[in-house]
């Protein structure tokens, strides 16, 4: 709802003057304004998105050179199949075991 205009009253027994606001019913329909949330919420979305791809584009260009050298590496090695730590190498599945103190001890 929208004003449309201040009316002034006189009030007759005491002579004060009031306002009043007099409503009118907007325009726009419910499909308008679902319409106006779905707009703003992909604007979010667009403005989110290019945050998030400017820090990262900047957390590389800011690396020191231990980051560098992290990445560098990282790049390098594939990454294992996103297959529960399986890894397939050729016909035989081989589980990947990370290297501790406690598998060292036992060789």
């Amino acid at each position: 709802m929208k004003a449309v205009s201040q009316i002034l009253f006189q009030n007759t027994l005491d002579g004060k003057k009031s306002t009043r606001t007099k409503y009118e019913s907007c325009l726009k329909t419910e499909a308008d304004e679902e319409f106006t949330m779905v707009r703003l919420q992909v604007v979010c979305l667009l403005l989110g998105s290019f945050a998030i791809v400017s820090v990262k584009r900047l957390k590389v260009q800011n690396a020191s050179l231990f980051d560098q050298r992290r990445l560098s590496a990282r790049a390098k090695r594939k990454p294992p199949e996103q297959n529960g730590g399986i890894e397939l190498t050729g016909t035989a599945r081989e589980e990947t075991v990370p290297l501790t103190e406690a598998s060292l001890e036992v060789v």
